[in-house]
């Protein structure tokens, strides 16, 4: 019983889905909307950027620097 009337008095909310939705926007619409400005525009490129450089395995990059060190101790 307490559990229901704390319930009651928190409010629940609704799970009915409202009669008339909200049409959803495309992405034209969105950009149209709200435009970036230049400090946006530059962090999506540097975001672009550091996505497109992939970096090899740790394993590789570690076997690649101790083969490097060896080739200067020799030399």
């Amino acid at each position: 019983m307490a559990s229901s009337r704390a319930a009651h008095r928190r409010g629940t909310t609704s799970t009915t889905l409202s009669p008339h939705p909200k049409p959803a926007l495309s992405l034209e619409e969105w950009e149209a909307r709200a435009p970036l400005g230049d400090l946006e525009i530059k962090s999506v490129n540097a975001l672009k950027l550091a996505g497109e450089k992939v970096p090899l395995p740790l394993k590789v990059r570690l076997a690649y620097r101790s083969v490097a060190n060896s080739y200067l101790i020799h030399f």
